[in-house]
C-alpha cells in the first residue's frame, strides 16, 4: 500500500501477506484517515509439478515512530521448498514448510504481513506416503500497538496473514495442511481494523 501521507509516513497502514497456493491477506487500514490503504496480499502462484515457487514474503507496514526498534513493522519470510523423489517410503514423519509469522511487538506503528506457506513435493514409485504429515501453512500477520487500550483514534493497521502453500504428493498422506495465516490485531482488546487472513493453499 501507499501511505496516505508519503512525506512523513504517519498514516501507518499494515503490510499485506505473502502469496503462493493461496493469496495473502490485506494489510489493515490507515491511522487517522481510516482509509483502506493497507498493502495488497500476494497473488496465487499457478503451481504445477514442473513449475514451483518458494512461499512469498509479506510486505512491511508503514512506520514513523519506532526508531528504537529495528524490527518494528517488519514482515515475515515465506516457507521453503521440500522435494523428495524416491522408490518408496517407510515409517512416519512430518515435513513442514510453513511461512513465518510477522513481528508482534510494534508500538504506535503498523504491523507487517505474514509469509506464505512454501511447497512440498513427494513422489514415490511404490508408495509409503500414508505415514506423512505435511504442513505448508501461512504465517500470521503482525500486531500493531496491541498493548495500548482500545480507542478509535489509536487504531493502526495490522498485517495481513500469509496464504497457504502448495502440496503435490503421489499418494494420500496421513494429513496435509495448507491453511492461511490469521491477520494481526491492533489495540487491546484487539481488532483487525481492515486486515484480513490469508487464503488456503492448494493440495
Amino acid at each position: 500500500g501507499t501511505d496516505g501521507s508519503p512525506t512523513d509516513n504517519t498514516q501507518n497502514a499494515g503490510g499485506g501477506g505473502g502469496g503462493n497456493g493461496g493469496s495473502g491477506g490485506f494489510g489493515g487500514d490507515a491511522w487517522s484517515s481510516n482509509l483502506s490503504s493497507g498493502g495488497e496480499g500476494g497473488a496465487v502462484f499457478p503451481a504445477t509439478i514442473d513449475r514451483l515457487a518458494l512461499g512469498g514474503g509479506g510486505g512491511a507496514g508503514v512506520r514513523n515512530n519506532s526508531d528504537g526498534d529495528n524490527q518494528a513493522s517488519s514482515a515475515a519470510a515465506g516457507g521453503g521448498i521440500i522435494f523428495i523423489r524416491a522408490n518408496s517410503l517407510t515409517g512416519t514423519g512430518t515435513l513442514t514448510a510453513n511461512g513465518a509469522g510477522a513481528y508482534n511487538g510494534t508500538l504506535n506503528d503498523a504491523g507487517g504481513g505474514g509469509g506464505s506457506g512454501g511447497t512440498i513435493v513427494i513422489l514415490t514409485a511404490t508408495g509409503g506416503e500414508s505415514g506423512l504429515t505435511l504442513n505448508v501453512n501461512g504465517g500470521n500477520g503482525g500486531n500493531a500497538w496491541q498493548i495500548q487500550p482500545y480507542s478509535l483514534g489509536n487504531r493502526h493497521g495490522p498485517g495481513g496473514g500469509g496464504g497457504g502453500g502448495v502440496i503435490f504428493v503421489s499418494g494420500a498422506p496421513a494429513s496435509a495442511s495448507v491453511s492461511g495465516g490469521a491477520s494481526g490485531l491492533t489495540l487491546k482488546p484487539g481488532v483487525p481494523y481492515g486486515a484480513t487472513a490469508g487464503n488456503p493453499g492448494a493440495s
